[in-house]
């Protein structure tokens, strides 16, 4: 797809080079993980939840207006061959610290606190271990107080 075939553009002016590479703060080797975008048609979008453009995002896309109610969430269906412990990376955008409760198959796993990426359309990565089964999996994505960040994608390790 070309950008012309998009209907327009967008243009970011700073006197300073911007990084749009998406990798792992941590040094985390990418190669590694299996990733999967948060817009994908293969999700499950509730309540709020939307897909926006996002330039910094890959894909150029993320899903935002997740919490406010457990009901406006984000839903990965994942499978995975094994059943185990898998690593998660989490790309969020948020120019506020904000939270997200992460449930997976119906089960609260973590609470994520804090997550502040430096803007709205800035991705940034957290990570933490969750226990898979083989098959599809769930991962829900909410806040019940608040706003949850914008989500760019997920991955998971292999």
């Amino acid at each position: 797809m070309e950008l012309t075939d998009c209907g327009g553009f967008a243009a970011i002016l700073t006197k300073d080079k911007i990084d749009t590479r998406l990798e792992a703060a941590d040094g985390t080797d990418v190669s590694q993980y299996v990733f999967y975008e948060a817009e994908s048609a293969d999700n499950v979008f509730s309540g709020t939840a939307v897909i926006a453009n996002s330039a910094l995002c890959s894909g150029g896309q993320k899903v935002g207006w997740i919490g406010m109610g457990e009901e406006n969430a984000l839903q990965f269906n994942i499978k995975v061959e094994k059943p185990g412990k898998y690593h998660v990376l989490l790309y969020y955008c948020s120019g506020e610290n904000r939270d997200v409760t992460v449930t997976v198959n119906d089960s609260t796993v973590v609470q994520l606190t804090g997550l502040y990426s430096g803007s709205y359309d800035e991705p940034a990565t957290v990570g933490f271990d969750v226990s898979l089964k083989a098959g599809v999996n769930t991962i829900k994505l909410t806040n019940a107080s608040y706003y949850a960040p914008d989500f760019d994608r997920i991955a998971i390790s292999k």
